[in-house]
């Protein structure tokens, strides 16, 4: 990695999450492509860091009795269950476990739902508040009935 790469990141790093992906998200909006899904991985990794706090169970027999065993492919800690031998992640079984959009995205969708704004509002905002290229109204519209 370039030195100057490298300071960028270390840059990006001291934002906010949500200060980083919108500048990141303004950047790509303004080069009319999308954000690469490495950085949506970074993302995931900061909200698994949040849920460090947390005490892990197993979401499939509620065990306590866990073991870390290794890294996903997007870096995320993996655990096995002593009880039942089955193998998950701190997102397993919800709205985060394989979705390409961020945290900050997703509470945003929640927010306007709040709000009772329609899906194309949502859309709108996410793609000229929250520089979200690429969304569609099908996407939101899935995200919106995930979250209810």
């Amino acid at each position: 990695m370039s030195h100057k790469r490298k300071n960028l990141l270390d840059e990006l790093n001291k934002l906010a999450p949500s200060e980083a992906e919108k500048l990141i998200n303004q950047y790509a909006k303004s080069k009319n492509k999308s954000v690469p899904k490495s950085l949506v991985i970074t993302y995931a990794h900061d909200i698994e860091k949040h849920l460090d706090t947390v005490t892990v169970s197993c979401p499939y027999c509620q065990s306590t009795n866990i073991i870390k065993k290794g890294k996903t492919q997007h870096g995320l800690q993996r655990y096995q269950c002593k009880s039942c031998c089955k193998k998950f992640t701190k997102f397993t079984n919800t709205i985060l476990e394989k979705s390409p959009w961020s945290w900050n995205v997703w509470t945003k969708v929640l927010y306007e739902m709040l709000h009772f704004s329609s899906v194309d509002l949502i859309m709108n905002t996410l793609i000229n508040e929250h520089y979200v290229v690429e969304i569609t109204r099908p996407t939101v519209l899935m995200m919106v009935q995930k979250l209810r």
